[in-house]
């Protein structure tokens, strides 16, 4: 009796009925809708003068360039929303910069702004903060405080007062604003952000990290909470001021180069004031060159360089001064130490 190989019999039935290469034709179909299919983007943009009103969930996509003489750009008045501006620009040629090229509706939330520009014919003082030309009134601003929002990716370019005035829980990351007569961005958290050539405040949040600042009056980068790996200048006012700085550099003409309660590897430096001041200061350096101090730390400074090069001046002032040095200027402290205490 002659057996056969029991995987041989496995195979006998497929070969028996095998009907040669299947058709490409007849190939395997998705089985898996695309997200467009799902929720189609919804186009908008291009008309002139015309408000482009958000009034439903979804994702608006501009197509092409949105140029306004009058009114808002975009208003957004439903949760759930993503305007992706898509590479184009909104502008406006309002020569009295009355309106916003996006307004968010107060309690919205949810929502996201990305991925393009807005740009306007304003200009700002250099030595005065003054708007002149036309444009937008700001770039994007909250009617009321609004919850998740995220803006990404957004350049902005001539606007009378604000670039990014958002209020809430609010995130802005790698957006640029220059030209603007008010702050440039007014968030709770700031990442990988810039805003100079600000009348007033730079940039204004709760944490920056990985931004840059420069205002004409007032502060270049302020933080509540804390700073790391940031920079702020001002023209008249303070360059950098936050509760807490790590690795930050602020500069000032007039005014106290960098401000934290706490700084860690900082450097501060001013034209007439304090280079750096806090009340606490660690492997930190500060530089003025007349007028003020180089370092004025109402606690302990440890490992720091202060260097006034005013005649007689001052280069570190504290309570306590650890292993402190002077470029130049004297160092005054209720106590000092060569090395740990």
């Amino acid at each position: 009796m002659i057996r056969v190989p029991s995987l041989l019999l496995l195979a006998l039935p497929a070969l028996a009925f095998a009907q040669g290469a299947l058709d490409p034709a007849n190939g395997p179909r998705p089985l898996m809708r695309t997200l467009d299919q799902i929720a189609p983007a919804i186009p908008c943009g291009g008309t002139p003068s015309r408000v482009v009103v958000a009034h439903a969930p979804g994702t608006y996509v501009l197509a092409s360039d949105l140029t306004v003489s009058s009114g808002h750009g975009f208003f957004i008045e439903a949760d759930n929303v993503t305007l992706d501006l898509n590479g184009f620009t909104i502008s406006s040629s309002d020569p009295t910069g009355t309106w916003a090229a996006i307004v968010i509706g107060p309690g919205q939330t949810n929502l996201v702004i990305r991925n393009g520009h807005i740009s306007g014919a304003i200009a700002i003082d250099s030595a005065t903060g003054a708007w002149t030309g036309a444009g937008f009134l700001e770039g994007i601003v909250c009617a009321g405080a609004v919850t998740n929002l995220r803006v990404s990716e957004v350049t902005i370019n001539g606007v009378a007062k604000n670039g990014i005035d958002v209020a809430g829980s609010v995130s802005v990351d790698h957006c640029v604003v220059t030209n603007c007569g008010g702050t440039g961005i007014l968030a709770q958290i700031v990442a990988d952000s810039s805003a100079t050539a600000c009348g007033q405040t730079g940039i204004s949040c709760a944490t920056a990290s990985n931004c840059r600042g420069k205002s004409i009056m007032n502060t270049g980068l302020g933080a509540t909470a804390g700073t790391t790996n940031c920079y702020g200048f001002s023209v008249k006012g303070t360059g950098l001021s936050t509760n807490s700085a790590t690795n930050c550099y602020g500069e000032s003409n007039e005014g106290t180069g960098l401000f934290a309660e706490t700084a860690d590897n900082c450097f501060g430096k001013s034209g007439a004031g304090y280079g750096l001041a806090g009340s606490t200061a660690t492997n930190c350096s500060g530089v003025t060159a007349s007028g003020g101090a180089g370092m004025v730390v109402s606690g302990t400074a440890t490992n720091c360089r202060g260097t006034s090069f005013a005649s007689g001046g001052t280069a570190i002032s504290s309570a306590i001064a650890i292993s402190c040095n002077s470029g130049g200027g004297t160092i005054t402290a209720g106590q000092k130490f060569l090395g740990t205490p």
